[in-house]
């Protein structure tokens, strides 16, 4: 079984949940706010030697030396950027495919719960469920294409999904009778519900001239002005030597896990093994996934000397070794540039 003292004992630190928009306000209020514009659709891109372009829905266009593509999994940029480099025959037949959908999610977040009600959330361990049904109720109805864009997505479709959905039974007793899923549905404000599909790829190509992608988009720079492409080559290609094996094989533990789920006879024997692990194995398993904890030069380095080493982060140490050089001389910066970040 795995506890959050396996956890801390690990890295030094246990898992923490932060909402969305708690997020988003950290995030804003690390940026003058009237340099970021919101709302803002990317309709198409184009590069050459010198800068990029990205043109979007309200016909505005911006312009900027690199792009970052860190618009999501159904990334506009990415999308623009492999349309291009299609027409030129320079993009893999790997990366000219769909997103894989594996399944459909009905997620929400409940308003605080009782605990005299709901005992699971007695004491100071959250607790973690995964339920696997003895009979499927549904079909495979996952569209391969971006079509699934439509009313079927909305907030009407996640109502009725969660309507099909609150008979299945979970752990916890009310008033005698076995709980459903229906008593957190119905403790769950609609608007907190959401259908969603869950992708399972890692794309090759994650750069190609000005155009370089991050995230869920693929799986900032430095802002000094140099025209040089070999220096923005070389810098995209280290980013991602260093970051695609560790993607890689996060998506292939993902998917080990997801195909678990299943209902065949190997997924029936795998879970029988995992619950038979010993601690050990656990915390071996465990101590690997959690060896991957990037940290950035710019801000306040963790103190990170727990019991697993994080792995050799080379961009961190490149960039610390450049920010000591720069510190050894006084550098007159010019006036800070108003121009706004397109998000």
């Amino acid at each position: 079984m795995l506890t959050g003292n396996m956890f801390y004992y690990s890295i030094g630190w246990g898992e923490y949940i932060i909402s969305r928009p708690d997020l988003y306000d950290i995030l804003f209020n690390s940026f003058p706010r009237e340099r970021i514009l919101l709302g803002k659709r990317v309709l198409s891109l184009t590069q050459n030697d010198d800068n990029v372009m990205v043109t979007c829905s309200d016909n505005t266009s911006h312009h900027g030396e690199i792009l970052v593509g860190a618009d999501g999994a159904y990334s506009a940029v990415r999308q623009n950027l492999y349309k291009a480099l299609k027409l030129k025959s320079k993009l893999p037949s790997s990366d000219d495919v769909s997103l894989p959908f594996s399944c459909v999610c009905l997620v929400g977040q409940t308003v605080p719960l009782d605990p005299e009600v709901f005992s699971q959330v007695q004491g100071d361990l959250a607790q973690g469920h995964s339920i696997l049904g003895t009979s499927n109720m549904y079909t495979d109805s996952a569209k391969r294409n971006d079509s699934f864009r439509n009313s079927e997505w909305g907030p009407e479709a996640a109502e009725q999904l969660a309507r099909e959905v609150r008979v299945f039974k979970v752990p916890g007793t009310m008033n005698g009778e076995p709980m459903t899923l229906g008593e957190y549905v119905d403790r769950t404000p609609s608007d907190l519900i959401s259908k969603v599909m869950l992708e399972e790829i890692v794309f090759d190509t994650w750069y190609s001239g000005r155009t370089v992608l991050l995230g869920d988009a693929c799986h900032k720079m430095s802002t000094l002005r140099n025209s040089d492409d070999k220096v923005i080559l070389k810098v995209f290609k280290e980013y991602r030597a260093e970051r695609y094996p560790v993607a890689k094989e996060a998506f292939e533990t993902s998917r080990m896990f997801s195909h678990n789920l299943g209902k065949n006879i190997v997924a029936t024997f795998v879970r029988g093994m995992t619950k038979r692990f010993p601690t050990w194995l656990w915390k071996k398993i465990l101590f690997r996934m959690n060896s991957t904890r990037y940290q950035a030069s710019y801000l306040p380095l963790v103190n990170d000397n727990f019991k697993t080493k994080p792995l050799y982060q080379a961009s961190l140490h490149k960039t610390m070794a450049i920010h000591e050089e720069l510190a050894k001389t006084p550098i007159v910066f010019p006036a800070e540039s108003s121009a706004p970040v397109t998000v």
